[in-house]
């Protein structure tokens, strides 16, 4: 079976990852709780936006906004926790003596009149922290805020209480205390296997010193870290299930399978129905929630990781390997750097393995051995790491580290898609395109999926399955969307794509001059195809100005790279004398090379030439054999073939 896509194709590209790693802070800021009580932009003092406190601690300050919204009589409500300002406050240096920079050009976070009462902070409000926060004033302009310690609600008493102290297990109450959240598994697979994987997988996790349950009497909390943002809910709530609680409070109330007594699944349902189980793991070493986030979040140099390493931290083995690696943060060691790769992957690191596997595929670092390449990118790829399934896929197709499986092959690419990798969703789009396995709805499913991320060849893909209908009601309009979205990303097919659309009017206004833009941009971006449009163009000068030394190079280049048009253009230059010297031998050379790829005017004019002796001896039967087949082809278009 021949597959469109080759293995380069679907391989990640590999390049070793190199850490930036910061140091330690240690600066004299405001420590404790603090409510926002004012803010001043433009000298004007804002009315809203108040519902904000600050938690500072040695190293970092977040920002959360609490808003309560009653729901029915249970007295459900919600706490919004949104990062609103996060950071080290040494990253930039600051001036605790007055409320201006010595210099007007530093815009860095300012802080004055700290104390353990109040401070105010003065920051600059440039246009992306404006768009990204969604900042309810003003683009580069600076902003002051005070702040006041003491200033709860009772809401947001108990709310910080929940985040900033310890939650003592009971044994009478078996939720109360803090938990992590390992993940998610779907109804089928709650077990003890899927729950282990889970915990062996958590120290790579997205969610690791992120994600956390907090349970109380009468309220549950949780918090997690989304595309770098701080996030969460505070709610009343009703406990069900086996030794569980049962208050009675919540609308909604949370139900709970006990795995064991340190494990519990927690029910995930939608219309009346489970859809998955949460699985949380309990916390144990009575260390507050909040001091999880803002440690995550402290600057560390080298040293601190290397610390870290060495007493078994398998994420913290994989930073120094990277370190050590690119050279920063400490002298380059390639040999240290790969030791400690090898540690971080025997400690389940899902990214070292994937690494380690990278580099004994390639051998760039160390031996080339494709049986352990292949034995640490599987283990990543059971942890659900997306290129490492690719990869794994990748060989079961080749056949070259281990037996050809296609069938293993494809469920591996299948993860691998399903977990959003769009190279692995492109390479289903071709396979299910294939005569042996044509699918066309998966076809066009997969492609389409890994269009929607930006992947310019599946766009592309995409707009010829509209274009011909393929899988998809056939639409020129929705054809050339697409075209045009791969085209502005430079793929030179689509821009071809997009000037035949320009050319013949299909799915925009017909416009000759922008499909001229875009054949010359094809064919600037090697497209044999649109080479010839353009030379064909410029040699007749229909459409625009005629250049034949321009029209000759470009068709020259279409021959070079065999396309059947390109032949037939250069060798009406030779037949014509136009452009070039006259030749009529030179043509029928060209015009024969076109007919035998099948160029309907290279057919054509192979019969005249032999019926005439034009660059060859006369020869009826050849002359007769070239007119029957040209003849063939256009009854074949006329068909509809």
């Amino acid at each position: 079976m021949k597959h469109r896509v080759s293995f380069r194709q679907i391989t990640v590209i590999i390049a070793f990852a190199a850490f930036s790693l910061s140091g330690l802070a240690q600066t004299e800021n405001p420590r404790g709780i603090y409510k926002l009580k004012s803010i001043i932009t433009k000298g004007i003092e804002r009315q809203h936006g108040l519902d904000q406190y600050k938690v500072c601690t040695d190293s970092v300050a977040i920002g959360f906004r609490l808003e309560d919204v009653p729901l029915g009589g249970d007295g459900y409500f919600n706490s919004r926790v949104m990062q609103h300002l996060i950071n080290s406050w040494s990253e930039e240096p600051h001036n605790y003596t007055g409320e201006s920079h010595p210099d007007e050009t530093d815009k860095s976070v300012l802080v004055y009149d700290s104390d353990d009462k109040h401070f105010t902070l003065k920051w600059w409000v440039d246009s992306e922290v404006s768009d990204t926060l969604n900042f309810p004033y003003f683009s580069h302009v600076w902003c002051t805020e005070t702040y006041e310690a003491g200033q709860f609600s009772e809401n947001g008493e108990l709310f910080f209480d929940a985040i900033m102290k310890p939650q003592p297990s009971d044994k009478d109450l078996p939720l109360i205390g803090a938990w992590k959240n390992l993940g998610v598994l779907p109804p089928d697979k709650l077990n003890e296997d899927e729950i282990e994987r889970l915990r062996k997988a958590y120290p790579s996790s997205p969610m690791y010193n992120q994600a956390f349950y907090i349970f109380t009497p009468s309220h549950w909390f949780y918090t997690t870290v989304i595309l770098g943002r701080l996030g969460g809910a505070f709610n009343k709530a009703s406990y069900i299930g086996t030794d569980a609680l049962r208050d009675g409070i919540a609308a909604n109330p949370l139900i709970f399978t006990w795995m064991s007594k340190d494990c519990a699944a927690m029910e995930l349902n939608a219309k009346d129905s489970i859809v998955g189980y949460c699985i949380l793991d309990r916390v144990t070493d009575d260390v507050p929630v909040f001091n999880r986030i803002a440690y995550s979040r402290v600057p560390r140099n080298f040293d601190w990781y290397l610390r870290d390493a060495e007493a078994g931290n398998a994420k913290s083995q994989f930073l120094v390997a990277g370190s050590y690696t690119s050279g920063q943060g400490v002298e380059k060691d390639i040999q240290k750097g790969f030791e400690w790769l090898e540690k971080s992957a025997e400690g389940g690191f899902m990214d070292a393995q994937r690494w380690l596997g990278v580099v004994y595929l390639t051998g760039e670092i160390g031996e080339k051995n494709g049986e352990k390449a292949f034995g640490w990118l599987h283990k990543a790829a059971e942890q659900g790491e997306p290129n490492s399934q690719a990869i794994v896929g990748s060989c079961y197709l080749k056949g070259e580290i281990v037996e050809k499986d296609e069938q293993e092959a494809i469920k591996w690419f299948l993860l691998s898609a399903g977990n959003g990798k769009m190279e692995a969703q492109r390479f289903l789009g071709y396979y299910y395109s294939q005569d042996e396995t044509k699918d066309e709805q998966k076809s066009v499913y997969y492609f389409t999926r890994a269009a929607e991320q930006g992947d310019s060849i599946s766009q592309n893909e995409v707009g010829v399955m509209y274009k011909r209908g393929l899988g998809v009601e056939k639409d020129d309009a929705k054809a050339f969307e697409w075209y045009q979205k791969s085209a502005g990303q430079g793929y030179a097919l689509a821009q071809r794509n997009l000037g035949f659309c320009y050319r013949d009017g299909k799915g925009v206004e017909k416009d000759v001059l922008k499909a001229y833009y875009w054949f010359l941009k094809a064919a600037e971006g090697g497209n044999a195809s649109a080479q010839n449009e353009v030379a064909w163009m410029l040699y007749t000068g229909e459409d625009v100005s005629q250049d034949l030394p321009k029209a000759f190079e470009w068709a020259q280049k279409a021959v070079e790279q065999e396309n059947p048009y390109g032949y037939g253009t250069l060798a009406e230059m030779y037949y014509k004398g136009k452009g070039v010297t006259q030749d009529k031998s030179k043509a029928f050379e060209l015009y024969s090379k076109g007919a035998e790829l099948e160029d309907r005017e290279s057919i054509r004019m192979l019969a005249i030439m032999y019926k005439k002796g034009e660059g060859t001896k006369k020869d009826k039967k050849k002359a007769a054999y070239w007119q029957k087949k040209y003849d063939e082809i256009q009854q074949g278009q006329s068909d509809g073939k």
